[in-house]
């Protein structure tokens, strides 16, 4: 699993992106609960942007719509961000 931003992760297999919190069950096994799956990368990190949002907005962390798309364009920088650092790396 790769970590995307807060508590969201992404992980693959030869079908999907899937992208969540991880938790452990009862035998120690992480898993990405409440997962979201996307067709491509792209989606994917996008998508992950959109529910960090969602969680900010449902916290109450976030209560105008001035704020809700400031916060939104901090988080695709802060996505590019690391994503510009995963790429400078490899």
């Amino acid at each position: 699993m790769i970590h995307l931003i807060n508590d969201y992760y992404l992980d693959a297999d030869n079908n999907c992106y899937t992208v969540g919190i991880p938790k452990k069950n009862k035998d120690e096994k992480t898993f990405i609960s409440k997962p979201k799956y996307y067709s491509t990368l792209d989606r994917a990190i996008s998508s992950t942007a959109e529910l960090v949002l969602r969680d900010k907005i449902s916290s109450g962390e976030i209560d105008t719509l001035n704020s809700a798309l400031s916060e939104l364009q901090n988080i695709k920088s802060e996505l590019v961000r690391i994503i510009n650092i995963a790429i400078n790396k490899g």
